[in-house]
């Protein structure tokens, strides 16, 4: 049997067949609370699996912002340089 009080203010329920509350039985070796609490538990650990998911997922796109950044600054550096490489060589050559 389950008992559950505290769902209705002034009475107690004694169930004594297996209920379904939203998927989550309640049988005679189990309270519902206890169930309740457990599925709880479940979608608190769901929930930190998508966020460490979502921090894993913004770590990716930091490096491949910093990448990309990273190539960028190299192409101005190498391009300026190519300039200043001619620029000495065609001095020391006149």
């Amino acid at each position: 049997m389950c008992f559950v009080s505290g769902l209705f203010p002034l009475r107690s329920l004694l169930i004594t067949r297996p209920i379904y509350i939203y998927g989550i039985t309640c049988s005679s070796s189990s309270s519902l609370l206890a169930s309740l609490a457990s599925s709880e538990e479940e979608k608190k650990k769901k929930m930190m699996m998508i966020m460490m998911g979502l921090a894993l997922l913004q770590v990716a796109m930091d490096v491949m912002v910093a990448g990309i950044s990273f190539m960028l600054v190299l192409g101005i550096f190498a391009f300026v340089a190519t300039i200043l490489c001619s620029a000495a060589f065609l001095q020391a050559i006149s």
